[in-house]
């Protein structure tokens, strides 16, 4: 289904199965179409628009048997990002995702705000002056449990 669709579509990229890296493509996309997978996560923290195409999620299974997802994908980022259950609502769907809604903006950065901490590309320097200051004073000392 969606190898035809991408093959019509001179600007569309179906990132491969075996390819795990999709940074770069997250970074050159203007939005993103997923089944809620943690993937929206990462394009939250970019400041972007996902679609969610909402599954089924009584029967997604990982490998394991335990449940894909832990919520209704239908509640996920719900407010922040657009929410589809037909292919045949995906055109619309990109030009929700890309219109500019103050409103979708406000809710995802309260996402952001409640999931990220430090998303100003200085986490290798908080962690960095964290161990050293472990390797300098020590292990800190543990506190007498409560009760």
């Amino acid at each position: 289904l969606y190898e035809r669709a991408v093959a019509r579509t001179a600007h569309a990229v179906l990132i491969r199965a075996d390819d795990y890296n999709i940074l770069p493509y997250m970074h050159a996309a203007d939005t993103l179409v997923s089944e809620a997978s943690s993937t929206m996560f990462d394009f939250l923290a970019l400041d972007k628009t996902g679609i969610v195409f909402v599954l089924p999620h009584e029967i997604l299974r990982h490998h394991d048997g335990e449940a894909l997802l832990t919520e209704d994908p239908q509640q996920f980022l719900a407010g922040a990002f657009v929410h589809i259950r037909r292919a045949d609502d995906l055109r619309d769907a990109i030009v929700e995702a890309l219109r500019h809604d103050p409103q979708r903006r406000q809710k995802a950065q309260q996402y952001r705000d409640y999931y990220f901490f430090g998303l100003d590309g200085q986490a290798s320097g908080r962690t960095k002056a964290a161990i050293i200051q472990l390797v300098t004073a020590g292990p800190p000392v543990p506190r007498p449990a409560f009760g």
